[in-house]
């Protein structure tokens, strides 16, 4: 717009560049990740900004390249990339949501104590969740000597075979907590040859999240045996610059994530690198707990668009519902995105979410009125009230 043009810029990806060079570019070891959140903060207020001047979605805008997308400034390899031909298809209206199971979270009904129990008629446990919801895709977390891994993976396969039955597909997110690729390949055959209903699970294992520290995930001598662990292997924490992907894919990593707060131009440009690796490269959908209703929808949306079919998602059974949000908030919501929200809560149906009406909104995911007013302002913010609501 002629704001950016006054400025200097000539399109929101120029502008987003210029910021991401000085800040991210040059950021001391371990604050790429910090530095990526700020930057993310001020690129999804300009998307959101250009797709609402121009009336249209997200979608509709990089398609008819109102933001400007030139990913082999970026990227050489990238110059090749028919950016216009990958988003020619539409963004996908239904997304199978991955549910997270922590290494806390209680797995059967009977596990949860009379004390415990929040008793507001939603699950309190995995059994519960897969009863209400129709999962089939799960993300476990996984960390600790071969026992734990065994024991952990058998409870959660003898939970979730009765309700998903084969259907069922697994991620593992080793958190970071495995000193190389060889010590994870170790646990997980020792597990399989242990266990049987761990094998059931091992054997529906979609890929494997993050084992390494962040500060080890390049290292060679780490990184030697990830083949051995039959799986592709992704980078998640590790992912603090845009060339990281390029330096794990050298390592033998297959994947990356994508969070909107690591940045939505970065994800894109790594959609590039994935559809020209001919299907050998992909991304992964993982979740930072984002809350209805602007965080929630742009990650959809940026989801939908590059066409992620399979998101974790877990701010929806760690919080409550839109009890954050003003009622004039949460109702419009409701109101703009009834195939998302109902009675305030996220809506699961056989396992999905719906993506159709966020794909639609005449901006960056969502095209409502948002009432900041009747937030709590920063130097109020409490315990009480981060936890209780607004």
């Amino acid at each position: 717009g002629s704001a950016l043009n006054d400025a200097g810029f000539s399109s929101v990806f120029e502008h987003w560049c210029r910021i991401h060079r000085a800040r991210v570019d040059p950021a001391p070891a371990g604050a790429g990740l910090l530095r990526s959140l700020g930057v993310s903060l001020i690129e999804r207020g300009m998307i959101d900004a250009a797709c609402r001047l121009a009336g249209v979605p997200m979608h509709e805008a990089l398609r008819q390249d109102l933001l400007g997308f030139r990913p082999g400034e970026v990227d050489e390899s990238l110059e090749s990339w028919r950016v216009s031909e990958f988003f020619a298809r539409a963004p996908l209206d239904r997304l199978t949501l991955r549910h997270t199971v922590g290494l806390a979270d209680r797995l059967r009904e009977t596990e949860v104590s009379a004390e415990e129990r929040v008793g507001d008629g939603l699950p309190e446990s995995l059994e519960a969740d897969i009863r209400r919801y129709g999962l089939v895709h799960f993300k476990l977390k996984v960390v600790g000597d071969d026992e734990q891994v065994c024991e952990r993976l058998s409870a959660v396969a003898r939970v979730v075979r009765p309700g998903a039955g084969d259907a069922a597909r697994f991620t593992l997110d080793g958190n970071e907590q495995f000193e190389s690729m060889h010590e994870l390949a170790d646990s997980l055959a020792r597990a399989r040859a242990m266990d049987a209903d761990a094998a059931w699970l091992l054997e529906r294992v979609m890929w494997i999240e993050q084992p390494l520290p962040r500060g080890r995930s390049f290292d060679s001598i780490a990184c030697d045996g990830i083949t051995r662990l039959g799986v592709p292997c992704i980078i998640d924490e590790a992912d603090d610059s845009i060339d990281a992907f390029v330096r794990a894919v050298e390592r033998g990593y297959r994947g990356v994530s994508i969070k909107n707060c690591k940045g939505v131009f970065k994800a894109l440009i790594n959609a590039g690198r994935c559809a020209l690796s001919e299907g050998r490269l992909f991304q992964s959908g993982e979740d930072l707990t984002n809350l209805p209703v602007v965080a929630l929808q742009q990650d959809l949306t940026t989801m939908a668009t590059i066409g992620i079919a399979s998101v974790e998602r877990n701010g929806h059974h760690y919080f409550a519902g839109m009890a954050h949000l003003s009622e004039a908030d949460a109702s419009e919501a409701c109101t703009r995105h009834p195939d998302l929200y109902r009675d305030g809560l996220l809506q699961v149906r056989d396992g999905q979410i719906s993506t159709a009406s966020v794909v639609r909104a005449r901006g960056f995911g969502y095209d409502g009125p948002v009432d900041v007013e009747t937030w709590t302002p920063a130097e109020r913010w409490s315990p009480d009230v981060l936890l209780d609501g607004r």
